[in-house]
């Protein structure tokens, strides 16, 4: 009888299992569906999500859990990521021009032969008690989309206490605030 109870107390966990994981793909299937209709997408949960190469480009995912998705060869050109946890998300190759990412959390993301819109972007500024330096070098030649027009806005703010320097590229990445620990970046380095 106890063997009888067991098989049947198995059987029914494992039939359970089944039936919750075919319901949480099922689920996923239907957000996706309407993330991609409606581009629409801020806060919602779409870990371990398979996103490979989707146009999710202009496409509102503020706030969204994208924690252990597939984003490899995605469009997210113009998106809204800010906030977005982008935990061990895999973003090979992706677009990311003019992409919000403002406070993500991309610790541990893949972001080996992404293209970030513009490349090679250098600036120095040094300041002490006698005076200050700004060097600036800008290269709008994109490796993956050729040359393209781009303007450049900065702005230097200066007290007591220091200085701060914000810059603006047309068609670059914004990353303010964003955590960038570990993740693997398009020269194949790791950020610590």
């Amino acid at each position: 009888m106890q063997q009888k109870t067991l098989a049947i107390a198995t059987l029914t966990v494992a039939v359970g299992v089944a039936m919750a994981f075919h319901g949480f793909r099922f689920v996923n299937q239907m957000r996706i569906a309407k993330l991609l209709e409606t581009r629409q997408c801020e806060g919602c949960d779409l870990r371990f999500t398979n996103l490979e190469g989707a146009d999710l480009s202009n496409t509102n995912l503020a706030g969204a859990n994208l924690e252990w998705a597939n984003l490899e060869r995605a469009n997210l050109e113009g998106a809204d990521l800010r906030r977005a946890n982008l935990k061990y998300t895999n973003l090979k190759q992706v677009t990311l021009k003019d992409t919000n990412l403002a406070n993500a959390d991309l610790e541990q993301a893949n972001l080996n032969a992404a293209d970030l819109g513009c490349t090679n972007f250098q600036f120095k500024f040094d300041a002490d008690e006698a005076g200050g330096g700004f060097r600036f070098h800008f290269n709008s030649q994109n490796q993956n989309s050729g040359s393209q027009n781009t303007s450049i806005n900065f702005d230097i703010r200066a007290n007591e206490e220091g200085a701060v320097m914000q810059v603006d590229g047309m068609g670059c990445v914004q990353w303010e605030g964003a955590n960038l620990k570990s993740a693997r970046m398009p020269d194949g380095t790791i950020h610590p």
